[in-house]
């Protein structure tokens, strides 16, 4: 006899910004030591039909987010027809890039330079920047993930830094690029 319901987990959660498009909402269910889950679903909060998420202890839901707000519900239904409680989880929609910034010595003089700049997330409110990558050489380069960047400070400037490692070339003009989501600066420098 199962006469207890399961529990629903959203991962996502944790984190209410969502980039514009199609994302992915994932978490878990866990119905032990009942009958086991059958069904995950979701739906915008407030009505609407429930859609069946993909997998069940383990799942994922595929939505599509406009701009603004996105509220939606998650349930989990187990094999003996117990039902978990409705979580509702409220997710803003971020569909506007971040900015960065660098700062990009004109010519360097040593082999490894650190190179430093900022990066903001300004809108919607409380979002910020979670990654900053950097590419350096030719633009076939793989991007590098450099180490997060640090806290807003009170305008919302967040900085980062990143090695620059150039190897021993006299004269020679070299890129670098940066990129935070889709957002890209490039610069040249010179090595002597």
């Amino acid at each position: 006899m199962d006469g207890a319901p399961p529990v629903v987990v959203v991962s996502n959660g944790a984190t209410p910004f969502l980039k514009a498009g199609q994302q992915l909402i994932t978490g878990t269910a866990d119905d032990s030591p009942g009958s086991g889950v059958a069904l995950v679903e979701y739906r915008q909060a407030g009505g609407g039909a429930w859609l069946a998420a993909a997998g069940e202890t383990v799942w994922q839901a595929s939505v599509n987010a406009g701009g603004g707000a996105l509220n939606l519900e998650f349930r989990a239904t187990d094999r003996a027809g117990n039902q978990s409680a409705i979580v509702s989880v409220p997710f803003i929609v971020d569909d506007t890039a971040p900015a960065i910034g660098a700062q990009v010595p004109a010519v360097i003089t040593r082999t490894t330079e650190t190179l430093v700049g900022a990066a903001s997330d300004l809108t919607p409110a409380g979002s910020r920047v979670e990654t900053v990558e950097m590419q350096a050489g030719d633009a076939d380069q793989l991007w590098q993930v450099l180490a997060p960047p640090s806290l807003p400070d009170g305008s919302g400037q967040q900085s980062w830094a990143g090695l620059w490692s150039l190897g021993v070339v006299d004269g020679e003009n070299r890129r670098i690029g940066k990129k935070l989501n889709d957002t890209l600066v490039q610069g040249a420098s010179g090595v002597s």
